[in-house]
């Protein structure tokens, strides 16, 4: 058992603890990300649109967004440009049992060109 003395010692031990394999650190800013929920029944128009920094409370906020527009759905998550490819197989892997509820997945890097977000 890990010797907790303040608080903090508890919050830190219990977030890594609570870490996913491949998480971003918890040393590293959250990752800031673009996420789009549509129906892909038709419209291809934004039910939702949001950009935030993606804290294990935000990615539980977008999971139940997708969820709650109903099957067929679709998240789009749009990444900075530079996002290493660990991080986006990482995103890939935490929503994966979206894909498994009706909800298509896709996760894409914003171009170079035109700043971090894709439209």
């Amino acid at each position: 058992m890990v010797a907790l003395r303040t608080y903090r010692d508890l919050v830190c031990a219990v977030r890594r603890a609570a870490r996913d394999p491949g998480a971003v650190s918890h040393g590293d800013p959250p990752l800031l990300v673009r996420a789009r929920v549509t129906t892909t029944s038709g419209t291809s128009s934004p039910m939702l649109d949001r950009t935030l920094f993606l804290t294990p409370y935000a990615a539980e906020l977008v999971a139940e967004d997708a969820l709650s527009i109903g099957a067929p759905a679709r998240l789009e998550l749009t990444v900075p440009a530079a996002t290493p490819p660990d991080v986006v197989g990482w995103l890939a892997h935490r929503f994966a049992t979206l894909g498994r509820r009706g909800v298509e997945v896709d996760i894409r890097r914003g171009s170079e060109g035109r700043g971090w977000a894709a439209d």
